[in-house]
């Protein structure tokens, strides 16, 4: 099989890819931190000083570096750095040493507000985290030639057992608040559990894909649907009501508003056609839910 290298170990999502890939036999794996990864990993604290050499004899690299889940007004200028600037130098190291193909991890937030997203959506980021991905998947385009091949993924929010952000954030309040306004959260949001990223990751290896790739999961649940099932997870039974003041909460503080109760579906180009191993989303928010921990 082919000699992979893959870039962000110590990260939720490329971690888990490491430790659960079956597409390669010889793998390497680059960590700012030690991580749960047995096998052939190497500690490099500063990634922006990753020598060439090992890119060397490798035809896939997989990239998990990045920045997110920060404040996107005071971590402004690091959001370009890591996001933009560092996977530009990674790409270039890797086309340079004869990588035939460089696999990044984008996001939708490229879309910006969008509450439908196709492949042919406009990309209108509103965010610096947005826009820095951005720029790095339009830099990487332009490194296509017929010997070096990109494959840019852009899905939803990945959720899972041990990750970060909003999902977890939002098992935090539904165990801390006796009273849930979420009754009236019905507008469906599309996400992916990690479990089922690898395995769409996976379909786009064997199938030699390339571009850009929107993916996400088998189907998509609405707040109250994700609030339902955390709380079966957690055996808790809180009170639903409906959000007060809906309309002024959706004026003045439209990005919270947009987070909870704002419809967000993606058109996934991987499709789940001839898959028969996904895991159920529902299950896998349970599982979460019950294994969380504060």
């Amino acid at each position: 099989m082919n000699r992979a290298l893959v870039l962000g170990g110590d990260g939720f999502i490329g971690g888990s890819f490491a430790c659960m890939q079956k597409s390669h036999n010889d793998i390497q794996v680059i960590s700012r931190k030690k991580s749960a990864y047995i096998g052939n990993e190497i500690v490099c604290s500063d990634p922006f000083n990753l020598k060439s050499t090992f890119f060397n004899d490798t035809d896939i690299v997989y990239n998990f570096f990045g920045l997110a889940h920060r404040s996107d007004t005071t971590n402004k200028d690091l959001f370009y750095k890591i996001n933009y600037d560092l996977v530009v130098s990674l790409a270039q190291k890797a086309k340079f040493a004869g990588v035939k193909k460089f696999i990044h991890m984008s996001s939708i937030s490229v879309y910006g507000q969008h509450e439908e997203i196709t492949k042919s959506t406009p990309e209108k980021p509103i965010t610096h985290y947005g826009k820095s991905k951005l720029l790095a998947d339009k830099a990487l385009l332009e490194l296509v030639d017929d010997s070096f091949k990109v494959l840019i993924l852009r899905p939803p929010m990945i959720y899972g057992i041990g990750a970060p952000g909003n999902m977890q954030k939002l098992i935090s309040l539904i165990r801390i608040l006796p009273i849930l306004p979420f009754k009236n959260a019905n507008e469906k949001r599309s996400f992916l559990c990690i479990d089922n990223f690898l395995i769409l990751l996976e379909k786009a290896i064997k199938l030699n894909l390339e571009g850009i790739q929107l993916l996400c999961d088998i189907k998509s649940f609405s707040t109250r649907e994700l609030v339902e099932l955390i709380m079966q997870g957690t055996g808790t039974k809180k009170r639903l009501i409906n959000l007060p003041f809906k309309s002024a909460i959706k004026t003045f503080l439209p990005t919270y508003y947009r987070k909870l109760f704002g419809s967000l579906t993606v058109e996934s180009n991987l499709s789940w056609d001839g898959v028969a191993n996904y895991k159920d989303p529902s299950q896998i928010l349970i599982e979460m839910a019950q294994k969380a921990t504060f």
